[in-house]
């Protein structure tokens, strides 16, 4: 009895319970309060970890606070930006004494390479975009400032996120409450869109949380803007907790955490009525399979595998093709007056314009090879009737060209080869599934990309940046005295 009560009441236990106790509470009151008492509060909860010398739960905290909506406090300074910032300046700060006084570029990572050659052509796109200014095309001070000013300093918040999981965690422990406190985060995810679906409009006293310009319309948004990045964010947590739940040595812990996770993460994307998000879990969950049967677990592929292989791939696509059917009848039956009629032809019409702006953005980068058009610039130039692409890969290619695309393709390649060369050097099972579920949750991330453009959405591609450092984070785990992809 006095062992149980041992571990119920612990220090860890409490300290831990105490952080995201914190977290939840100056994330639920900040959008209502002044921005003094918010930056209070912000700065509070960055406090707390370094109070009680656990730097890992600044990670902690930043992977709670991602999917939620951003507050802006005053000119370029946001709330998750100044949480972002702030956990970095205090892990510097714990390792100043460790920073070599010169930095020859040629012992400098493979990763770090690649990300300041991303941000070398990130910067000559927004030189572009300053330019555009003053030509003939119909730009606008105001689009100009929001590639500038926004967009722009998101993707390197993010990009931030990989040294901030890199320095901050520093053991398997860390990593695997890393995964159980983003997978908690999907359930309240979840069950706030599966909430709004049943009441037809936001829960009472939860309204702080949904996004106020929304008008609910039969799909599910829950904390997000549109229904397809609910849809796009519960995929890869419903992947994760799927790898997690297969890879659990523990059954109570798959069966009580794990499975009904998946059930509700995969509720709530089928609520979101995202075709992509449907698509991208078949994608990923058969590339992880090929990858883990191929390369990771080295086995040949046999005849019974292929009968596998093919009999997923029709049942993929009858599944896809049967929730399209599905949706689209169901919003033929949604009749709430002419604003469900305007949805309706604008959902017959969509994807013949996701088609054509695709096609533009092909015909874009094939007259701006090298540096592109500039960021941020496709949709204001009107090249498809302002529509985006809804492919972050196209518009990288659109706006970023040929050095851009080729910089992000190597941020994205290393950390993913990384990870498959040293998942064969992992000594147990258990430390071999922390890695299998940061791949999955890198790859489905890498394929939502296919069907939407949000690499400038942290609350979306902030988990892909925090699992490629949790990778690195297990590199260094495996051999801490050999050179490292990102160090």
């Amino acid at each position: 009895m006095k062992t149980l009560r041992k571990m119920i009441i612990s220090r860890p236990l409490l300290e831990f319970s105490g952080t995201i106790l914190a977290a939840y509470i100056a994330f639920k009151y900040y959008s209502s309060s002044p921005v003094a008492f918010t930056l209070l509060l912000v700065l509070g909860t960055i406090a707390l970890p370094i109070i009680l010398k656990k730097p890992e739960y600044l990670i902690f905290i930043c992977a709670i606070a991602l999917p939620f909506r951003d507050i802006h406090l005053v000119s370029i300074l946001y709330v998750k930006r100044l949480l972002i910032w702030g956990s970095f300046g205090y892990l510097l700060l714990l390792r100043m004494n460790q920073l070599p006084t010169q930095f020859p570029f040629r012992y400098v990572s493979q990763f770090t390479k690649a990300v300041l050659f991303f941000l070398v052509a990130l910067i000559i796109s927004l030189i572009e975009t300053v330019a555009a200014l003053h030509s003939m095309v119909a730009i606008t001070t105001v689009e100009v400032k929001a590639s500038l000013f926004f967009y722009g300093p998101l993707i390197l918040d993010q990009l931030a996120l990989v040294y901030l999981a890199y320095y901050g965690l520093t053991s398997w422990t860390h990593i695997r409450r890393l995964i159980d406190v983003t997978l908690v985060v999907s359930v309240i995810i979840s069950l706030l869109g599966i909430l709004q679906y049943i009441l037809n409009g936001h829960v009472p006293y939860l309204e702080a949380f949904y996004n106020a310009d929304i008008t609910f319309y039969g799909r599910a948004t829950s904390v997000f803007p549109n229904p397809n990045d609910l849809g796009c964010y519960l995929v890869v947590m419903f992947v994760s907790a799927v790898i997690c739940g297969v890879t659990s040595t523990q059954p109570k812990k798959k069966y009580v955490l794990y499975v009904p996770i998946s059930l509700l993460c995969l509720l709530g994307m089928f609520l979101s009525f995202s075709r992509g998000a449907i698509l991208q879990t078949f994608l990923s969950l058969f590339t992880v399979g090929v990858i883990y049967y191929c390369w990771l677990s080295q086995k040949r592929f046999s005849r019974q595998a292929l009968i596998s292989v093919i009999l997923f791939i029709l049942s993929s696509s009858l599944s896809v093709y049967l929730y399209d059917t599905y949706m689209r009848m169901r919003l033929i039956g949604y009749r709430e007056g002419a604003y469900q009629q305007a949805l309706y032809v604008t959902h017959h019409t969509n994807d013949y314009l996701r088609r054509y702006a695709a096609l533009q953005a092909v015909k874009t980068f094939s007259s701006h090879p090298v540096f592109g058009i500039g960021f941020g610039l496709f949709s204001p130039k009107q090249l498809a009737y302002g529509l985006s692409p809804h492919n972050q890969y196209l518009k990288i290619l659109a706006e970023m060209g040929g050095i851009g695309f080729v910089s992000f393709l190597l941020m994205i390649f290393i950390p993913i080869k990384t990870c498959i060369r040293s998942y064969r050097n992992v000594p147990d099972n258990t430390s071999r599934g922390i890695f299998l579920v940061a791949l999955s949750g890198s790859i489905t991330t890498l394929f939502g990309y296919l069907f939407s453009d949000a690499l400038a959405s942290m609350p979306i591609s902030g988990y892909l940046w925090l699992s490629f450092g949790s990778i690195f984070v297990l590199e260094r785990e495996l051999s801490p005295a050999r050179k490292h992809a990102i160090t």
